[in-house]
């Protein structure tokens, strides 16, 4: 399966080239590698001024103690206790920081490739029309010759507003993705945009009494129009 480069910058497969334009210049500000050092830098500033604190509490007090005349002798050294118990060593807070900065730069890196990628192709409107192509043929080849790997209701996926999408995450970690326009053209069986593994998207197109579609209520009544009815109530998920 080819990514998918709408997806990466989070628009409908049906976006303008304003629309794609205008989501790259905003992932590419937020995904900046300055933006990245920058909260790096923040969040190891604030650790080392945490460390220092306690360690500078924790030292002891070294005013003069008064000097006696005669020193005392030293009193006899007692033997360790083989049964006490050592202080364990502090965590290794800095060095898990440091890990856990060191994933989340190398994260949005991989998100800011995604990104440029996908603009390469978007933005040129003949390499989107091969991409459009290609990405539905490979679509509809894996919908023919895959295995479903389970039914999933349209009420249990997530919908994005803004990409008018409906989303399931995959168990390689990548993303089942079905648009309005896909549901309304009746298509059930949805490819993972990583893996080779389909889900069967479990909803129905209703109907009026004229046989045309439209985006009324579950059932087709009281509202004068039929629409994607997701077994239950795909209007709370913004279909109506």
């Amino acid at each position: 399966m080819p990514p998918n480069h709408y997806h990466a910058l989070g628009l409908p497969e049906t976006a303008t080239h304003q629309e794609i334009r205008r989501r790259f210049k905003e992932l590419i500000v937020k995904l900046h590698p300055d933006k990245v050092n920058q909260a790096a830098a923040a969040a190891a500033s604030s650790s080392s001024s945490s460390s220092s604190s306690s360690s500078s509490s924790s030292i002891p007090s070294t005013a003069a103690a008064p000097t006696p005349s005669s020193p005392a002798p030293p009193p006899p050294s007692e033997p360790a206790d083989p049964d006490a118990d050592a202080s364990p060593p502090p965590p290794p807070q800095a060095d898990d920081d440091q890990q856990q900065t060191q994933q989340q730069k190398q994260q949005q890196q991989r998100r800011l490739d995604a990104v440029m990628a996908a603009w390469a192709v978007l933005k040129d409107e003949d390499r989107r029309r091969f991409y459009d192509r290609d990405l539905a043929a490979t679509r509809a080849r894996l919908a023919a010759a895959g295995t479903v790997h389970e039914d999933v209701d349209l009420d249990d996926m997530a919908y994005d507003e803004d990409a008018r999408t409906f989303t399931h995450p995959c168990r390689c970690g990548g993303v089942f993705a079905i648009t309005e326009t896909e549901l309304e053209a009746r298509v059930t069986r949805v490819a993972c945009d990583t893996c080779s593994l389909l889900i069967n998207v479990m909803y129905a197109v209703v109907e009026d009494g004229d046989g045309d579609k439209g985006r009324g209520g579950g059932g087709g009544g009281g509202g004068g129009g039929g629409g994607v009815d997701a077994t239950a109530a795909a209007g709370a998920c913004g279909l109506m």
